[in-house]
């Protein structure tokens, strides 16, 4: 029996939060394509969201650099982001996603209560992205190509 894992839905168990999304800024130019994985449905949903500049994965992009907030109630002039104000979440953790060298992107973890984030949070979340990155010029006949199990 084959059984389909989705690296978000494996990331969103790992840190027991409420949501997880792979946001990409490379696919359609001035928008984000995210890919969602929520506690609230069982299906992984996919939209585009004008790049306003002023959002978290935006900032993840643009410093190339983890961004870390516990808590979005203390935010004084930190990254908004429209979904998460709208969806009540109050934490994010967001790594860079890398192809060819360049950040095009973030793997996010977001609660819907204030997460202090460890170091270790953000070192596991980093080696997650790594392994997200072998996928992303994959191309997607590779992806749903059978796999073949060695057993020996």
């Amino acid at each position: 029996m084959v059984e389909k894992v989705s690296i978000l839905s494996h990331v969103r168990e790992m840190f027991g939060s409420e949501v997880a999304a792979l946001s990409r800024n490379d696919l359609r130019p001035g928008y984000f394509t995210h890919l969602l994985s929520a506690a609230y449905t069982e299906t992984i949903e996919s939209f585009d969201a004008v790049d306003y500049g002023t959002t978290c994965c935006a900032a993840v992009v643009k410093t190339a650099a983890p961004v870390v907030i516990d808590d979005t109630n203390d935010l004084s002039n930190g990254p908004i982001c429209p979904m998460m104000q709208a969806e009540g979440l109050k934490s994010y953790l967001g790594v860079p996603v890398f192809l060819n060298g360049v950040a095009i992107g973030a793997l996010e973890v977001m609660h819907r209560h204030p997460n202090p984030w460890k170091k270790h949070d953000i070192l596991s979340l980093i080696k997650l992205a790594r392994v997200a990155e072998a996928f992303l010029d994959t191309p997607r006949s590779a992806l749903n190509a059978t796999r073949l199990r060695v057993v020996t």
